[in-house]
């Protein structure tokens, strides 16, 4: 039931198979340590650190103003789910990060969802403010007027290609720029009021 070694370690034991003892550095626990207290926590001051793995590989604690996970050995630091969602929330109820299984990772900004990956590609909510070129290979734009702005001393650049086919659309093929225009032609406006327009038979006005 228990034993006791002088100037040693101190035993006890469960239906004769040892369970816990304790060490030159400490204690040593056989089997599960559990908590039935009305606080059902374990407490560990700031700094002290619980660690995982043959050389401490995983560290998690609370360094007195921020709360750490440490990845201290090789590999990955993964976080793994068994079939259900990832989230990373503030509180208890407003997302931060969702990892839908199987499905899309969405991002929040103050608990309103601006981007999201989806089947074709991803979807974003609000505007795309970019401070080097972007590349777009095909992407719609639902937000109205405004949709896409382009900074003042920036451009728009069309990539040379094979020709895409016929529609209204601006492309740049064989080093021409062509713009596509619909069956009633284009108009120029200035000031809200039509100033020049090409009907659809090329003719001007």
């Amino acid at each position: 039931m228990i034993r006791t070694y002088v100037n040693g370690a101190v035993e006890l034991y469960y239906d004769n198979s040892k369970k816990f003892e304790t060490l030159t550095d400490g204690t040593k626990v056989t089997g599960t340590l559990r908590f039935d207290t009305s606080d059902t926590a374990i407490t560990i001051a700031d700094s002290k650190k619980i660690k995982f793995g043959n050389s401490d590989d995983l560290q998690i604690y609370h360094d007195g103003s921020h709360s750490r996970i440490s990845d201290e050995g090789s590999g990955n630091l993964t976080i793994q789910s068994n079939g259900g969602n990832i989230q990373l929330n503030k509180g208890t109820s407003e997302n931060m990060l969702v990892a839908n299984t199987d499905g899309s990772v969405e991002l929040y900004y103050d608990a309103s969802k601006k981007f999201e990956t989806i089947s074709g590609g991803i979807s974003v909510t609000g505007g795309i403010n970019t401070s080097a070129a972007s590349t777009f290979n095909q992407s719609s734009f639902n937000s109205g007027a405004g949709a896409i702005t382009i900074a003042a001393n920036s451009d728009i650049r069309f990539t040379n290609g094979a020709w895409t086919g016929n529609a209204v659309k601006i492309q740049h093929h064989d080093n021409v720029l062509y713009v596509g225009i619909g069956s009633s032609g284009i108009i120029f406006r200035e000031g809200g009021t039509g100033r020049w327009k090409i009907d659809g038979g090329g003719h001007f006005s």
